[in-house]
């Protein structure tokens, strides 16, 4: 099943990518079982907040107390905990709100702050640009000054973005 490889592939593409955690506040969106919660903390994260519109699978998170998971959604979030760093892996957000989702997590983001997403679908790397395209590259490119793709070589494709605009 692509999730349980998938949870195994992610700590080690943070830690090959170099992606820098240490001392880090973080947001995890889509955050399931809070397992990738789990995984920020094991790359130095000293705090993660993980959010899920579904939180029948909260219970299988073992305590900890760097880590908050919430029944939450993205949208309707507040905006006064701001993130140093943002994640979505295995992302599957409605295209017809990528323009607030992308707003969204710009307004949580620190301005300093980096964001990592992981896509495994094949449609959302290889959709072709156009106004109805759902290629992630290509949405981060209008929201982030810089974007660049840093690991291809999983089952998802783990993404970076930075410097909102």
């Amino acid at each position: 099943m692509i999730n349980d490889y998938y949870d195994r592939e992610v700590y080690t593409q943070l830690l090959k990518n170099c992606c820098n955690f240490i001392s880090k506040n973080c947001l995890d969106i889509g955050t399931r079982s809070g397992a990738n919660c789990e995984k920020l903390v094991r790359v130095g994260a000293s705090s993660v907040v993980g959010i899920d519109i579904d939180s029948s699978r909260f219970h299988e998170m073992w305590v900890n107390k760097k880590i908050t998971l919430l029944k939450q959604d993205l949208l309707t979030m507040d905006n006064y905990n701001k993130f140093d760093v943002i994640t979505c892996f295995l992302w599957n957000m409605p295209y017809l709100q990528y323009t607030n989702i992308m707003n969204k997590i710009k307004e949580l983001l620190n301005p300093d702050g980096l964001v990592y997403i992981g896509i495994a679908d094949q449609i959302y790397k290889y959709d072709p640009p156009s106004p109805y395209s759902v290629n992630i590259v290509e949405l981060l490119k209008k929201h982030f000054n810089n974007t660049r793709i840093l690991d291809t070589n999983c089952c998802q494709w783990l993404i970076e973005a930075k410097n909102p605009f």
